[in-house]
C-alpha cells in the first residue's frame, strides 16, 4: 500500500523482470532460502515520495540557478554600458562638437576613477589650455587691429601686423594638429577595447571599425570603411532588420547570444545595436561583445 491505494505488482514470480523493466521506483529481490523446498523470494518497493521530491528540489534549484545567472549577467551589462560604453561616447560627442562648434569653454563631466576618467580630466586639461591660447588669441587679435588702425598707411606697422596674423595661423594649425592627435588617441583606446565597435551610418555603410572587429570578421579596416555591413561583416546579415529598427526608431536592439565558429571552434557573442545622433547625422554602433567564458560558466 501507498497512501491508501494499492501498488501493482505482478502476480507471479516468472513476471517480475518484466515488471521490473516499467517500474521507475526503486525494487530489490531478495531470494529466500527453505529447507527441502524451492527458495521463496521478498520483493521491495522503495516508496516514490523521495524521488519525486528530489527531482522538484533539483528543478526549483536549476531554475533559481538560471534566474541568478540572468540577474547577474544584465548587472554586468548595465555596469559595463554604464563604466565605459558611456563615457566613451560622450567623450566622444563632446570632442566632435568642439570641434564643430569651436567652443573651448566645453568641459567633459568628471567621470569615475578609472582610465576613461583620466582621460576625461587630460581632455579637460587640453581644453583649458586651448581656451586660454584662444583668450590670448583674441587679445592679439584686438591689439593687432589696434595697431593697424593707429599705423594705417605706415608700411612698416603693417608688416608687424601681418606678422601677428601669420603668429595667429600657425597658432591655430598647431590647435588643429593637436586636436587630431586627441582624435587619434581616442580611435587608439576604441581599437584597444576588447569588443568589437563597428559604426555605420544611416545607410548601414561602414565608418568605424577596429581592430577586434577587424579579427573577428577577417575584414581589414581599409577593406570594411564605406561598404555595406553585410558585404563587411557577412555573419551580421541576418541582423539587419533589427539594424535597421536601431536607426529608425532610436532603440537600443540586443541580442542576447549567437554562435559563430572561429578557428573551427563554436564561439557565443551578444550583439548590442545603439542608435547614434549627432551632428554628423544618424547612424548605429554595433558592439559584439565574446561571452563564450560566460556562457561555459553557466554550463
Amino acid at each position: 500500500m501507498q497512501s491508501g491505494d494499492r501498488l501493482h505488482l505482478p502476480d507471479n514470480y516468472r513476471q517480475i523482470e518484466a515488471w521490473r523493466v516499467t517500474e521507475f521506483r526503486s525494487n530489490q529481490i531478495i531470494t529466500l532460502p527453505r529447507a527441502g523446498q524451492a527458495p521463496g523470494h521478498l520483493l521491495l518497493v522503495a516508496s516514490s515520495e523521495l524521488p519525486v521530491a528530489f527531482y522538484t528540489g533539483t528543478l526549483t534549484a536549476s531554475l533559481g540557478i538560471l534566474i541568478f545567472s540572468v540577474l547577474l549577467w544584465l548587472v554586468i551589462a548595465r555596469q559595463i554600458k554604464r563604466l565605459i560604453t558611456r563615457p566613451i561616447h560622450e567623450l566622444e560627442e563632446l570632442s566632435r562638437q568642439v570641434t564643430r562648434e569651436e567652443n573651448y569653454a566645453l568641459r567633459a563631466g568628471r567621470g569615475n576613477r578609472d582610465e576613461i576618467g583620466s582621460l576625461a580630466e587630460a581632455f579637460n586639461t587640453m581644453l583649458s589650455r586651448i581656451e586660454a591660447r584662444e583668450q590670448q588669441l583674441k587679445r592679439a587679435r584686438d591689439d593687432s587691429q589696434a595697431a593697424y588702425d593707429q599705423a594705417q598707411g605706415l608700411a612698416e606697422e603693417t608688416r608687424h601686423t601681418n606678422r601677428k596674423l601669420e603668429l595667429e595661423v600657425q597658432v591655430r594649425s598647431k590647435i588643429e594638429k593637436k586636436l587630431t592627435g586627441f582624435q587619434n588617441y581616442l580611435n587608439s583606446i576604441i581599437d584597444s577595447m576588447p569588443s568589437a565597435l563597428i559604426a555605420l551610418d544611416e545607410q548601414l555603410y561602414v565608418t568605424q571599425w577596429n581592430q577586434e572587429a577587424s579579427a573577428l570578421s577577417g575584414t581589414r579596416l581599409d577593406e570594411a570603411l564605406n561598404q555595406p555591413i553585410y558585404l563587411a561583416f557577412q555573419p551580421l546579415k541576418p541582423y539587419l532588420p533589427q539594424i535597421k529598427a536601431a536607426v529608425e526608431q532610436h532603440t537600443v536592439e540586443r541580442i542576447e547570444r549567437v554562435t559563430w565558429f572561429k578557428d573551427d571552434e563554436p564561439k557565443h557573442y551578444a550583439l548590442t545595436f545603439y542608435p547614434l545622433m549627432g551632428g554628423a547625422g544618424r547612424g548605429v554602433v554595433i558592439r559584439i561583445d565574446d561571452i563564450t567564458s560566460v556562457c561555459r560558466w553557466k554550463k
